[in-house]
């Protein structure tokens, strides 16, 4: 019998794992002091070779599992290494379905049997992946029966491996294999030979190429989670979150999100513990929630980070500002620095989602060692919190301050202009006390730029980073276009940065 016709991606297989295998480590001795094998350092240098976003990854073991649409699509049109992470992220999470977040059994399943198949058949020419033994055991697991028969092949006697499994629909009860040279190759699947009657020539042969697809299928579908009855009525009110997670993939795909922006988002930076940073995402409310509505988002940055609000420790705050029944959304937490992918919008207790923005964020990195300031909030209200200040909770409220940001730069007569930063990498005394000059110069717009509007007003201080300063605006002040530039001195080092914030004054 003629050997069975090899899948279309083994070839280019086998040449990249050649090429890459031959810089991993040597195998270490197969068995500990059970005598049990021990996997392999070669495995896991595998994983981390193929399971990633690099072109190889359609080449590796993967390539078991995808369809020749997956393999063209991330071979021709996934050049990006966005588009390449988000293929990913798709292709795995195809085999999630019911899971919790960050939960993929079916992926952990697959590499757990990739590990087996190199240690059990490397005794073979190639990777025990790439062998017919190995891609059936990591397509349709480990056998509940494993046997040998002679059989005739013509005058000659061989011998066949059979691999028994349990009945399931559209899949092989017994696969069989022929040994020849070193390698085991596939024959054939039901009906396998008889021990009474073991003639090869009369079973249907069957080409391997076509039973591969059939069990990658399997696999995929096969291997979804179990929820319990109390977590599936907590998924049903959480598909949000799963609807949010789709829409952030596309997003940093690079594709349309396919969202109408209703609202404006407005972002400020603080650094935070640990190199993290502490922002917050404000915006003006377009509609009032419905009963059973509630402010969600995803922060999703490309490492698969995903950061959500709206949740309890996380919660979006609303607060009705000035007439007119304006209401301004905010909330904070702290993330690591990155490149997010947003999506903004409500969720009800039934779980749906109605997306209302959807874009791109950077978040920055604000180091702490080197004169320089935070996002400088244009605020409509500032006020010292009271007692301890580090116990006040809550999106609005930060360094000591209930601050209420505005959302737009237009300040009318008799309104309070306001701004809120902090002044990071000053020189501290023992008590932590900074010794700095800070100086407020309005400028106003004239036919050839910015002129000084008023003398500055200038203050001297000996406290912490946190600054917040407001003034009235008073009819006097001509409606247009001005600046307040902002310059600190730190008085111990000399050191001076500066910051300008554009408004206008309307009557």
């Amino acid at each position: 019998m003629n050997r069975s016709v090899r899948s279309h991606a083994l070839f280019a297989a086998t040449v990249v794992l050649l090429v890459s295998v031959a810089a991993l480590p040597a195998r270490p001795a197969a068995g500990d002091e059970t005598g049990n094998k021990v996997p392999s350092a070669k495995l896991e240098s595998l994983r981390e070779t193929y399971d990633r976003p690099v072109v190889a990854f359609a080449w590796g073991p993967a390539s078991l599992l995808m369809t020749p649409e997956e393999t063209i699509l991330y071979t021709t049109k996934a050049r990006a290494r966005g588009q390449r992470s988000a293929f990913l992220r798709d292709f795995w999470g195809t085999m999630a379905r019911n899971c919790e977040e960050g939960r993929n059994p079916a992926r952990e399943l697959f590499w757990q049997r990739v590990e087996q198949a190199v240690e059990k058949f490397g005794d073979e020419p190639l990777s025990g992946w790439l062998t017919d033994r190995g891609r059936v055991w990591i397509l349709l697991g480990p056998p509940e029966e494993e046997r040998t028969v002679e059989a005739r092949l013509g005058e000659n006697t061989i011998e066949i491996l059979l691999w028994r499994y349990p009945e399931r629909d559209g899949l092989p009860t017994t696969v069989a294999f022929r040994q020849r040279g070193l390698e085991w190759f596939f024959i054939d699947t039901d009906p396998a030979p008889a021990e009474d009657d073991p003639d090869l020539l009369e079973l249907e042969p069957e080409r391997f190429g076509d039973l591969l697809p059939k069990l990658a299928l399997h696999f995929r579908a096969a291997h979804a989670c179990a929820l319990s009855e109390e977590q599936k009525a907590e998924l049903a009110t959480t598909r949000w979150r799963q609807e949010l997670w789709r829409i952030a993939e596309r997003t940093l795909a690079g594709e349309d999100p396919g969202v109408e922006a209703r609202i404006e988002p407005h972002w400020a930076f603080f650094p935070a513990e640990q190199g993290a940073t502490f922002f917050w995402l404000t915006f003006r409310e377009p509609m009032a929630p419905a009963d059973g509505q509630r402010w969600v988002a995803l922060l999703r940055g490309e490492g698969d980070v995903a950061r959500y609000l709206g949740t309890a420790d996380f919660p979006f705050e609303r607060r009705d500002i000035g007439s007119g029944g304006v209401t301004l959304v905010q909330a904070g937490r702290s993330v690591m620095p990155e490149r997010y992918a947003v999506v903004v919008g409500l969720a009800d207790e039934a779980g749906d989602f109605q997306p209302l923005w959807a874009g791109r964020q950077l978040v920055v990195r604000l180091p702490t060692d080197s004169l320089r300031m935070t996002s400088v909030v244009l605020t409509r209200a500032i006020e010292p919190l009271e007692g301890d200040a580090s116990a006040a909770s809550g999106p609005f409220r930060f360094g000591g301050f209930d601050v209420v940001p505005r959302t737009e730069d237009v300040i009318r007569h008799g309104e309070q202009l306001g701004v809120f930063y902090q002044v990071l990498g000053l020189s501290l005394d023992e008590a932590g006390r900074a010794d700095m000059t800070i100086t407020y110069q309005f400028q106003i717009r004239r036919q050839g730029g910015f002129i000084n509007a008023g003398r500055p007003v200038v203050q001297d201080h000996a406290f912490g980073a946190t600054q917040a300063w407001s003034t009235k605006i008073v009819p006097q002040w001509p409606p247009t276009e001005y600046r307040l530039e902002i310059t600190v001195k730190d008085n111990r080092t000399g050191g001076t940065v500066s910051a300008s914030v554009p408004f206008k004054v309307q009557p």
